[in-house]
């Protein structure tokens, strides 16, 4: 008994050593900076300084889409409740998360192999099988861009409920324990959506368990109990493709993009055939998280390899079903890489490529040759020396990057020399120059880029901001012109929008009448309002900013004709508070009144109100004119 005891404690030190080595290994890239994504999501944390209470709920509802991933939204809450803050401790919460994510799998894969004589018996499979997918360094993107921590929880529940739902079914001997089953599976899919909305995928993941490596277990199973799990797995799983379609579908989808739906489709052909080939064959350099530069397929046969993937593709895909009793960890692999990219590498109008896109599809090819050292006979030395072959070098380089992120000075100058084409690249070397006290040399950066085949509005427009905070910097270059030519073929950009934002507050104050006035400002407006893929996405973002200007001039009639617009083009709530704000700044209560009124009347999103009703601020509003008008009245003279 103390001999088993003893042996069975190795496991649980190797895991614990392991962890412990990862940390180790990710710790270095936790100095980084933030990047990217980072800043237009944590800056949501600004709503919650200095009240905190009341703006809670207007918080957790301020992140992309409804109901807006309230969970991931709490939990920097760990890290901090303003902004700009530190980005160490966030990135350490990622790291810990990605580490808890490890124990969860480790726990699912000793789970699954219970359920499944035919899965490697040895203690130590799950281990290497954690090892793998924990030390892939496609794994440090997800953990380094602190966002990204969406994938890194929504994840985590999709590690609990596959954990809990293949526990609870094979106990399952009526409909009833095993909709405990399917319960567990329930709950962790809402809150994986509620972190991510990709958790959606839960059920999915669930039916192709069911379909390889849970086949037997079923099997064992009552008919009703059968069908019971099966529907209650393909019905969800339906309905997310059903919602994929419909979004990807509605009119003006892909009007900000420089691709439509089946360019995007046939380009994932390459992206995919990508991410496998970094999955197997991990490199040192060409990683990160910019890729904004990924060539568009525009045609199935220019060039042929798109169409002899998509062949390629759908006989693995078809493979994996129809082979799927006979070789159930190989269709396993397949099935679970293809459904772990069912949303983000489909047809939606998501940007191209994201290594944190492999977080979870990763588990399907790791797993699977995790196996082969356990399954191989004659071959298992072999197979065994190969894997650890393949797993030292996922360490060392996940050992070598981590340092890279971790430096902000190499990580930029590595980024933008790997990938010369890529515009976010060159913004940020030309950030961390300007930050670092460089701005001529942020200056020279942004315009070299543009020279050098960058051709987007948003390098000579932040070069502009450049000259504006800066006006002892050289250059012989008319900026203003540059950026009004740019503007006319652009693709869309956030960041065009931000420093369209900072310029206008510059020109407010007359900060930089050598770069740029206000007449000119305005020019650029008309120039983003004629490009029909910002008028598309963000004319009422424009409009309202050549408002702020206007007020800034208190030029009612014009202040109030842009604001106009605006709501014609999406009514909302806030954009009606606005308005009534100018209103009564200009002693118009009535007008003001009725569109506070016109603001109540429009539906929100229902998970929104839950958290956070924009009608309120309007309600006391309201309110607040009642009282006044029945002040007025009670001390008005009466009439003669």
């Amino acid at each position: 008994m103390i001999l088993t005891r003893k042996h069975a404690l190795i496991p649980s030190a190797t895991l614990l050593l392991l962890l412990v080595v990862y940390a180790g290994l990710g710790w270095p890239a936790l100095s980084g900076p933030f990047v990217f994504d980072d800043f237009p999501n944590l800056q949501n944390l600004e709503l919650l300084s200095g009240n905190a209470g009341d703006n809670l709920g207007r918080y957790l509802t301020s992140f992309i889409g409804s109901p807006g991933r309230p969970i991931s939204a709490l939990s920097f809450l760990i890290n901090d409740s303003a902004w700009p803050s530190d980005p160490f401790s966030f990135k350490y919460t990622n790291l810990m998360i990605h580490l808890l994510n490890g124990v969860l799998l480790f726990g699912l894969l000793r789970q699954l192999a219970k359920a499944n004589p035919s899965l490697p018996q040895s203690p130590f499979w799950p281990l290497l099988a954690m090892a793998a997918w924990l030390f892939h360094p496609l794994q440090l993107s997800a953990q380094m861009l602190v966002v990204q921590r969406m994938t890194l929880l929504s994840a985590a529940f999709c590690f609990i409920g596959l954990w809990g739902y293949i526990a609870l079914l094979q106990r399952a001997k009526s409909v009833l324990s095993a909709f405990a089953a399917l319960s567990v599976l329930g709950i962790c899919t809402i809150l994986a959506s509620l972190s991510k909305e990709n958790g959606a995928l839960l059920p999915l993941f669930a039916l192709v368990l069911n379909a390889t490596l849970l086949r037997e277990t079923l099997a064992g199973k009552p008919l009703a109990i059968r069908r019971f799990i099966q529907w209650a797995c393909i019905l969800p799983s339906l309905a997310v493709f059903a919602a994929i379609l419909y979004m990807a579908t509605r009119p003006g989808t892909f009007s900000s993009r420089d691709f439509n739906m089946p360019e995007r489709l046939m380009t994932q052909m390459h992206v995919l055939a990508d991410y496998l080939r970094h999955i197997f064959m991990p490199r040192l350099s060409g990683s990160g998280i910019y890729f904004d530069d990924y060539p568009v397929t525009r045609s199935w046969t220019q060039p042929v390899s798109t169409l002899l993937l998509a062949i390629g593709f759908a006989a693995s895909l078809l493979f994996a079903i129809a082979k799927r009793k006979r070789f159930p960890i190989l269709s396993f692999a397949i099935l679970w890489f293809f459904a772990g990219h069912a949303m983000e590498s489909s047809i939606l109008d998501l940007e191209l490529f994201f290594e944190h896109r492999n977080y979870l599809p990763l588990l399907g090819p790791v797993l699977a040759l995790s196996a082969l050292p356990f399954l191989l006979g004659e071959r298992q030395r072999l197979a065994t020396a190969l894997f650890s072959l393949w797993l030292a070098l996922l360490a060392i380089i996940t050992a070598l990057q981590a340092p890279v992120w971790g430096n902000a000075e190499l990580m930029t100058a590595l980024w933008v020399k790997e990938r010369p084409l890529s515009l976010r690249a060159a913004q940020d070397v030309a950030k961390y120059r300007y930050d670092s006290g460089q701005p001529q040399e942020a200056l020279d950066g942004l315009m070299q880029a543009y020279d050098g085949g960058i051709r987007q509005a948003d390098l000579p427009m932040a070069a502009l901001l450049v000259k504006c905070w800066n006006p002892t910097v050289q250059t012989s270059r008319d900026l203003y012109q540059d950026s009004t030519q740019a503007i006319g073929v652009s693709s869309y950009s956030n960041s065009v929008l931000s420093s369209l934002l900072l310029l206008r507050q510059a020109v407010q104050e007359n900060a930089c009448p050598d770069a740029i006035d206000q007449t000119q400002w305005l020019t650029l407006t008309d120039a983003l309002l004629a490009n029909p893929k910002f008028r598309a996405v963000s004319e009422q973002h424009i409009r309202v900013e050549r408002a702020k200007l206007f007020i800034h001039r208190r030029d009612l009639d014009l202040t109030m004709t842009e604001l106009e617009r605006a709501y014609t083009v999406g009514p909302s709530v806030e954009l009606t508070q606005k308005i009534a704000e100018v209103l009564l700044s200009a002693g118009l209560v009535d007008d003001a009144e009725q569109w506070l009124k016109k603001g109540l009347e429009i539906k929100q999103p229902f998970f929104d109100t839950l958290m956070y009703d924009p009608k309120d601020q309007s309600r006391k509003w309201l309110k607040a004119i009642e009282i006044a008008k029945m002040s007025q009245s009670q001390i008005a003279p009466p009439p003669e």
